[in-house]
């Protein structure tokens, strides 16, 4: 009897042993199977650097004779729009042989179908080069691109072993892609004179960090374990020896529609003023902004119209930007009866203007979203509405022969590639699409991007 007892007792135990074993081995299995997820999802998010990088026609092996830095940059599987790429030379060992007039300057490089500029401080060892692509798809692959070919002449007190270096200002180095900064890894150029290296060897990397949302593992694959209970197992049944059920939760899906098909409209109302203290806000958001700029405060013209409205109501209103690059404003006004059938028209200073018939639109691919008719309701003091799923293209500036003409076009182009890099501040201002303060090659390239968003 008292075996009989022991052994029961010694089964339980046993029992709870099995439980206690799978369920370790089952939050072992998960935890490892979820890192995998998100390891995955961020090697899946991530885009690789492109490589910047110098070589040489020719060994540097003679004294006082002139070569060839070459600039090249490989996408290296990335893309980009524009570039601007600043470097300093060794002064004390070569010096710049290049006629700024002629070599330098200003070209447009028909193969690879990029403007580009080469300028050298006249009273630093700096050199800069920039450039961006004129329409059609952005600068991408596997391969190396020349983009600049710049003379040098050797010093003549060089002597056999003396490294010759060429390098990268990592602070001004930068790559634009469609609507963010796009990484960079830029390798030094050192050279030793009277070699027969060709080829930068340095290794020294000066990266311009991508901009890459956390990783956050799709709900799909939540696993969870359950595990059978002793209390319930039937008697007389053995207990299962295998890894507990593992369940997947789903969660319940939601289509939203890309724009609204049907609305249900109230009854046409009287005129009924909204209160003084009414606030409309809006949310925007602007290509080529993706996070919080130098310049955050940015005045935006704001046109409301409807049939309730004798005329359309325009104000100017300061909208600020928060670290994701969302502008708001806010719209206070007391002539606006509530109702239905408004629409909003908003635009920048740096960007064209939209027009939005919908409170909340969405626009799977840029210059896509149209406003067929309004649909857009004002039934309360307080509402948000929210426009920055739809992006505001760059382009259409105010320029120095008048104001903006409502569309992206060459007038536009001209205008900031004409004043690249100015120190002007009434005219720099006209140009930052950006929001950094400065007048850049990324400025042009968004409005070569806004401008074949446009069509």
């Amino acid at each position: 009897m008292m075996k009989q007892q022991l052994s029961s007792f010694d089964r339980i135990h046993l029992l709870f042993l099995i439980l206690i074993i799978g369920g370790i081995v089952t939050g072992v299995y998960l935890i490892s199977s979820q890192q995998r997820l998100g390891l995955r999802s961020k090697a899946a998010q991530e885009t690789p650097p492109v490589r910047a990088f110098f070589t040489l026609d020719q060994p540097i092996k003679q004294r006082g004779k002139e070569f060839q830095l070459i600039v090249k940059l490989n996408p290296n599987g990335s893309s980009f729009l524009g570039f601007q790429l600043n470097f300093t030379y060794d002064k004390e060992k070569v010096d710049v042989a290049s006629n700024f007039l002629d070599d330098l300057g200003q070209a447009y490089d028909a193969e690879k179908g990029f403007f580009k500029r080469i300028e050298k401080d006249k009273d630093t060892d700096k050199i800069q080069v920039y450039g961006a692509k004129l329409g059609g798809e952005p600068l991408a692959g596997n391969e190396d691109i020349e983009i600049a070919k710049i003379r040098f002449k050797l010093r003549d007190q060089l002597t056999d072993g003396d490294k010759i270096l060429f390098s990268w200002d990592s602070e001004n180095t930068k790559l634009a892609g469609d609507k963010t900064a796009v990484a960079l890894n830029s390798q030094e150029g050192v050279f030793i004179f009277g070699s027969d290296q060709t080829q930068s060897q340095s290794q020294q990397i000066a990266a311009v960090p991508p901009i890459v949302p956390p990783v956050i593992p799709p709900q799909s694959e939540a696993l969870v374990p359950v595990l059978p209970s002793p209390t319930n197992t039937p008697a007389g049944q053995p207990t299962p020896l295998i890894p507990p059920t593992l369940l997947q939760s789903l969660p319940t899906p939601t289509i939203v529609p890309l724009f609204p098909t049907s609305v249900s409209l109230p009854p046409r109302p009287t005129s009924s003023p909204m209160p003084q203290n009414n606030t409309l806000t809006i949310l925007l958001k602007f290509q080529g902004i993706s996070q919080k700029p130098k310049r955050s405060v940015m005045p935006v013209s704001v046109t409301v119209k409807g049939e309730l409205l004798e005329k359309p109501l325009s104000q100017t209103i300061q909208f600020t930007a928060d670290d994701q690059g969302i502008w708001k404003g806010q719209v206070k006004s007391s002539i606006i009866p509530k109702g239905y059938r408004y629409s909003f028209s908003v635009k920048g200073p740096h960007h064209k203007e939209v027009q939005f018939c919908h409170q909340a639109p969405i626009e799977k691919k840029p210059g896509t979203y149209k406003c067929a008719d309004r649909q857009i309701s004002i039934t309360s003091d307080q509402q948000v509405f929210d426009f920055s799923h739809v992006i505001l293209p760059a382009g259409d500036l105010q320029s120095d022969d008048g104001p903006s003409d409502g569309v992206i076009n060459s007038r536009d182009a001209v205008f900031v590639k004409a004043h690249l890099l100015t120190q002007d501040e009434k005219i720099r201002d006209k140009v930052d699409i950006n929001g950094d303060e400065e007048a850049t090659v990324i400025d042009y390239a968004l409005l070569l991007k806004g401008l074949e968003i446009q069509q």
